[in-house]
């Protein structure tokens, strides 16, 4: 069961997402307490003997969900998802390895940081002017 997003990287929620969590043998609590303290999720993948690729394969099923779901509500176009789902495996890598320590979600306190302000990996806005990375929320 995925949370909704709370402005985590790539739109996903990591630090309360409960099936990351169980994945990883962890509350929602525990979860966060870890990713706040600076771990990463490879890091926490080796603690708990997950192999970081299912961890991985994980981040790029709640994105492709997600995404799946903005084509179907109208909020995407065919080719804005076709070149947003081309890059979803690199963009779980990144999300994979990035610590979230001193963050709240992706971008710091205050919101999502627009492309190329503050996000390196920030996606480009679509036409309806979301960001590739806000596009994959996962909704509740």
């Amino acid at each position: 069961m995925a949370a909704a997003s709370t402005g985590g990287l790539g739109g996903l929620d990591l630090k309360n997402n409960a099936d990351i969590a169980a994945l990883l043998g962890l509350t929602t609590d525990e979860l966060s307490a870890q990713l706040e303290a600076g771990k990463s999720l490879s890091d926490l993948a080796g603690e708990k003997s997950v192999a970081v690729d299912t961890v991985t394969a994980k981040v790029v099923s709640l994105l492709t969900a997600a995404l799946d779901q903005r084509l179907a509500d109208g909020k995407l176009t065919q080719t804005t998802y076709d070149a947003q789902k081309a890059t979803l495996a690199e963009q779980a890598d990144r999300i994979v390895s990035r610590t979230f320590a001193g963050h709240d979600g992706a971008h710091g306190k205050g919101g999502k940081a627009r492309a190329g302000e503050g996000a390196p990996d920030a996606a480009p806005n679509d036409a309806s002017g979301n960001s590739a990375s806000a596009s994959a929320a996962i909704e509740g």
